[in-house]
């Protein structure tokens, strides 16, 4: 097997497998994100909710 004819070979299979893995992380990313961002609402509701509870004792 000729390197020239391995490589490109190889380049083509690896695109197509790092497209794939991008388009994976980018996904996992966004799912990451969402997720921080709705943890940190939550504790916000939890402190603002806390804060109402003590002044409304």
């Amino acid at each position: 097997m000729s390197n020239i004819y391995y490589s490109t070979v190889h380049g083509v299979s690896d695109t197509k497998q790092g497209m794939q893995k991008h388009i994976k992380e980018r996904k996992q990313f966004k799912i990451n994100r969402n997720k921080k961002q709705l943890s940190s609402l939550a504790k916000q509701a939890k402190t603002r909710e806390q804060a109402y509870r003590r002044v409304h004792k």
